[in-house]
């Protein structure tokens, strides 16, 4: 059967079963019943109606119950995260993952603090994830605004979000970018063996039920129930 549509200007998940996917529109247009929504076509009367129309495609939202969370912590090949290519969003509402996930090995940041959204921050704890195969956790709370963290992690260098999204970053000679010579020789370029890398995560949390209005397609979007 194929995944449940809801079609709202304010779109609100609905939990379902565990692996279950419910896809979410956060635009104002919606066709089709397949899991990923198709365009719709719009007959304007004129140009400047056609160029103010938006179209946005669904988003699809997967439940996951608190006590798995510990799947998006390493990359797996059997989960649908890894599956899709695309790195984890979590829809926390009760906050529960946070606090499950803070404690864990992990480099946790939180965007309401200035002093952890720092740029040399941002820049050592990814360094760090990639270098000892960590994942790398920016908590949003209720800041249900990607670009917030875009432009962040772009202050540390232009382009750095985008290259963390299609997993670019990952490759030797874009994580090496990043190394600063006061890094020390557990750094250098030669440090980073062992496919340590390749168990990195980029996980973003926010603690509400949809993704964001400017939610980006390149996010798997988890529910936490």
């Amino acid at each position: 059967m194929p995944p449940k549509k809801v079609e709202a200007k304010t779109p609100k998940a609905v939990s379902k079963p565990a692996g279950k996917v419910n896809s979410i529109k956060t635009g104002t247009t919606k066709q089709g019943t397949t899991s990923k929504a198709s365009p719709t076509t719009i007959k304007p009367t004129d140009k400047k109606k056609e160029e103010a129309t938006p179209v946005t495609a669904a988003i699809e939202v997967e439940n996951m119950p608190v006590k798995q969370l510990g799947k998006l912590l390493a990359p797996d090949p059997g989960v649908n995260w890894c599956k899709s290519g695309k790195w984890p969003c979590l829809l926390d509402p009760t906050t529960t993952a946070g606090t499950f996930l803070r404690y864990r090995d992990t480099n946790y940041l939180q965007a309401v603090s200035p002093k952890e959204m720092e740029s040399e921050r941002i820049r050592k704890a990814l360094l760090g994830g990639l270098r000892y195969g960590k994942p790398l956790i920016i908590d949003l709370g209720e800041i249900d605004r990607f670009d917030m963290i875009t432009t962040q992690i772009n202050r540390v260098q232009e382009g750095l979000m985008e290259k963390i999204l299609n997993k670019s970053i990952l490759q030797v000679e874009n994580f090496e970018t990043l190394v600063k010579d006061e890094d020390g020789d557990e750094y250098k370029p030669d440090k980073f063996t062992g496919g340590m890398a390749d168990q990195f995560v980029f996980l973003v949390i926010i603690a509400g039920e949809v993704p964001p209005p400017d939610a980006s397609n390149k996010m798997f979007y988890i529910l936490v129930n």
